[in-house]
């Protein structure tokens, strides 16, 4: 009865069907196996396992593992940096801050400010004046800088 409303014989609904079927397998493989596809049209591997491969496969690429350590080593710099400014500790020895596992060669940004360099890991931010680090803090609260 609904096929007559729609003005279609069920012959025709076989046909139809038949086609949509064939039209899925067209030019959709999965990107990890390769299998032929079916499903919507934006779909991209043919099931989980596929899908888990694949991001585990990127996952270990050695751009993204270099990528990875330098986010690490910046997010240590920043909660270094963070603990400091909330216990109120404005200025440290370099020699210190080594010994919390501070690494110098990782920030996110670099001006010179005068003979200073002021460096910002995130929004956190210090100077290196001779052998210290002095104006710890956060750019949130810039009334310092």
């Amino acid at each position: 009865m609904f096929f007559k409303m729609l003005g279609i014989q069920r012959t025709e609904l076989h046909f139809y069907s038949q086609k949509a079927n064939e039209m899925d397998y067209l030019g959709q493989r999965c990107i990890e196996c390769g299998t032929p596809i079916s499903g919507r049209s934006d779909r991209k591997y043919c099931c989980d396992r596929c899908k888990n491969k694949h991001h585990n496969k990127e996952r270990d690429l050695p751009w993204r593992q270099y990528h990875n350590r330098v986010i690490r080593i910046l997010d240590c710099n920043y909660e270094i940096l963070k603990r400091l400014s909330d216990m109120g500790i404005r200025n440290i020895d370099i020699a210190e801050l080594r010994v919390l596992k501070f690494n110098f060669e990782y920030f996110t940004s670099f001006t010179m400010s005068g003979r200073r360099k002021r460096f910002t890991c995130y929004e956190m931010a210090y100077e290196v004046s001779g052998g210290r680090i002095i104006n710890i803090c956060s750019l949130l609260h810039a009334d310092l800088f």
